[in-house]
């Protein structure tokens, strides 16, 4: 009797041992992961959360983008004094390019045959997998702070997460459309300086048959110092960039930009790449910076990853929810392995470059683009 009642006070003595293990596992366990959402939450609450129902309260009148004057005997607006200057550009001597209006060219296109300003039908709907997040990256030309200005810069970020490829997909600024809600056309930036982030995302939609829901937005200011937190990026520049940026004792090859040079070099237009011009090569430098950005973030550790984050996400305004966010930040290491594939809307062989009130834009074949995006986005 003895020996059996030993055994049952060791089995529950071995019983209490095992609960109260897996009760500090339970413990330790509950603690980390309310520390690890702590931790999280420090980062998330640092970002500007704008949900899109709360972006339009406002229509603008906004002034017409001039690149030529236009055919009136209306005076063409000064805007020269209205870009912001652009500070800690050592090399600078005080000619950048950033500090006057971007010129298209020496001469305005001819137009023979412009569209006709009638309200289009609604596109058909753009067939996305459901494994395909896209996030519209928007940069502001603001001209002054808590100023709205015009969407200088729009890049689609997909992650295709059947493919395992992160694509960055150009919408030029200069794209001729209708923009619902003000029931106009211009340029598709202007759509942004009329109603901010809910009418642009309108207006692809309505024009693309594209539904983006979710965005994240920076300025120049706020993208200079971007730039700078990140201590600058190394860019593979021609001669000619170089001089455009007034570089000086810098040679053709890799080169290394502080935030104003990184602003001036995403917002060049007038330097030809490739053959390419205007708002075309601008696009092409937009998504060449930023790709260099996503091999950067590559090499960093973790800790590094967490200071930088700190510094960055005020900088940043978004309708990226919490639980997407955190989401994001767990598969980073995996998204940032994905190929990283570049293009432009429109697609080669599908724009027509006219002449429109004084603005030179371009005006393209929407069911070519829209079946081309279809396929870039599903990643075919």
């Amino acid at each position: 009797m003895e020996n059996g009642t030993t055994k049952k006070k060791g089995m529950k003595t071995w019983i209490k041992v095992i609960i109260i293990v897996a009760a500090i596992i339970l413990i330790l366990a509950a603690m980390a992961a309310l520390g690890g959402f702590l931790f999280f939450n420090h980062y998330y609450n640092k970002m500007n959360y704008v949900p899109l129902d709360t972006t339009e309260e406002v229509f603008f009148t906004i002034e017409e983008e001039y690149d030529f004057p236009p055919l009136t005997d209306e005076k063409t607006p000064d805007v020269s004094d209205k870009t912001p200057a652009i500070t800690g550009c050592e090399e600078n001597t005080g000619e950048s390019p950033v500090t006057k209006p971007p010129i298209v060219s020496t001469e305005p296109p001819e137009v023979t045959d412009p569209p006709k300003n009638e309200e289009p039908e609604p596109r058909k709907e753009i067939v996305l997998s459901k494994n395909v997040i896209n996030i519209l990256l928007i940069g502001t030309d603001n001209r002054e702070k808590d100023h709205r200005g015009r969407s200088d810069s729009m890049i689609l970020l997909t992650i295709n997460k059947d493919t395992n490829q992160l694509l960055l997909t150009s919408f030029h600024r200069d794209i001729y459309l209708y923009i619902p809600v003000v029931r106009t056309y211009n340029k598709l930036n202007a759509s942004y300086a009329y109603g901010g982030t809910s009418l642009l995302l309108k207006t692809i939609q309505r024009n693309f048959g594209l539904t983006i829901d979710k965005y994240a937005r920076t300025d120049f200011w706020n993208f200079e110092e971007i730039i700078n937190i990140l201590g600058g990026v190394d860019l593979e520049l021609s001669q000619a960039e170089i001089d455009h940026l007034h570089i000086s004792g810098a040679s053709s090859g890799l080169v290394h930009l502080n935030g104003a040079q990184a602003l001036a070099y995403s917002r060049d237009r007038t330097t030809v790449k490739d053959g390419e011009g205007g708002d075309t090569v601008r696009a092409l430098r937009q998504r060449y910076l930023l790709g260099q950005l996503f091999e950067k973030a590559k090499k960093l550790s973790v800790s590094e990853m967490m200071t930088l984050l700190d510094k960055l996400l005020p900088l940043v305004t978004t309708n990226v929810t919490r639980s997407e966010a955190l989401g994001y930040v767990m598969n980073a290491p995996t998204f940032l392995n994905y190929k990283v594939v570049k293009n432009m809307i429109p697609v080669a062989g599908t724009k027509k470059t006219m002449m429109i009130r004084g603005m030179s834009v371009a005006v393209i074949d929407f069911d070519k683009n829209i079946e081309a995006l279809e396929k870039i986005l599903n990643g075919k």
